[in-house]
């Protein structure tokens, strides 16, 4: 039960069983923290990874050390360094004393977008609903957006914990 089951050590022996190459975790960043935590306590020692929602200051409290090495695919790249980005980075964790997570950075790159749509087309709903599902080119915080369809089409990936902060994944 998300959020209040608290072992999942039986759950992680049948995945110990089965020898997997990696361990996808499709929970919540509290539930997704105490797994890995209880998958290193069985000496589960693979490869572990979970979608960007994942991606707070929040799990890397509660998971610790453990979660050195934990990945995620993300269209956010800690690494990057243009300068709207660099901008919000440092506003964001001064205002808020949390590092950027992607969704945080994708609703602020949505607001705007839709600032941009009602200040072009006014009240008209039709028209506004329209540019943001097919908006191109827009200039995100930290991407160029194309919206196909209400979708947004945005490079993605790897990121890693490298010394308890989110990073660029190298391979290394």
């Amino acid at each position: 039960i998300p959020g209040q089951t608290q072992d999942f050590s039986t759950f992680l022996s049948k995945i110990k069983e089965a020898e997997p190459e990696l361990l996808y975790i499709g929970a919540a960043y509290s539930d997704c923290a105490n797994i890995v935590k209880q998958a290193h306590n069985l000496d589960i020692n693979i490869p572990m990874m979970a979608n960007a929602s994942n991606m707070k200051e929040e799990f890397l409290d509660i998971g610790g050390d453990g979660v050195e090495g934990f990945l995620f695919v993300s269209s956010l790249d800690p690494s990057y360094q243009g300068e709207k980005f660099v901008q919000f980075k440092k506003n964001f964790e001064e205002k808020v004393a949390s590092v950027v997570d992607p969704q945080s950075l994708q609703m602020y790159d949505l607001a705007n977008m839709f600032c941009t749509a009602l200040k072009e087309y006014g009240p008209d709903r039709e028209k506004i609903n329209e540019y943001m599902r097919n908006v191109q080119g827009y200039e995100g915080v930290n991407a160029t957006i194309n919206m196909v369809n209400g979708s947004p089409k945005k490079p993605m990936g790897p990121v890693t914990i490298k010394n308890g902060e989110f990073v660029t994944y190298t391979g290394e």
